[in-house]
């Protein structure tokens, strides 16, 4: 189980400069962490482990995937989205909201 799970890139707010934390749901799973009515912009992102990066997920679609450790950049069309990512799997989903 990790401490802090955050996404990074140049689609979010931050930049490849730091992460963007999400939340963990721990009631449910620990391995589930989310984000509501994020902000994101043209782009790329990763999924990243304790704002380092000896632990990152990535893959080559859009929305919805399985993020491979190490895997490439997540492809992002600018909008407002909810994200989810479970750390143990690597399935993450970015679902538009607006």
């Amino acid at each position: 189980i990790y401490d802090r799970v955050g996404i990074i890139g140049d689609a979010t707010s931050t930049g490849w400069d730091s992460d963007t934390a999400m939340m963990r749901n721990a009631e449910f799973d620990p391995h589930n962490w989310y984000l509501h009515d994020v902000e994101l912009g043209n782009g790329e992102l990763k999924f990243r482990a304790n704002d380092a990066w000896d632990v990152s997920w990535g893959s080559t679609t859009s929305y919805s995937g399985v993020g491979e450790l190490g895997g490439p950049n997540i492809p992002v069309t600018s909008g407002v989205y909810d994200i989810w990512f479970n750390d143990l799997t690597g399935e993450y989903q970015l679902i538009p909201q607006d």
